[in-house]
């Protein structure tokens, strides 16, 4: 288990849940990447443009980026 505030322990933990192939961690580290990517970015909108959207439009905004 990690803490909320340390970022690098999240991608090692989450870099080991597919197994050990080079493909399964670099396919792992791109979900990963898009979600914090997605989830930063709806960050900045809920603060500054005092707009949010629903949890189903970012899930599948971290897909899309993702494929």
């Amino acid at each position: 288990m990690t803490s909320h505030g340390n970022v690098s322990d999240h991608l090692v933990q989450f870099d080991g849940l597919g197994g050990y192939s080079k493909n399964a961690r670099l396919t792992h580290n791109i979900i990963w990447i898009s979600m914090v990517w997605v989830i930063w970015k709806e960050e900045n909108r809920r603060i500054f443009q005092h707009k949010d959207e629903h949890l189903q439009y970012l899930t599948e905004q971290v897909k899309f980026q993702s494929f």
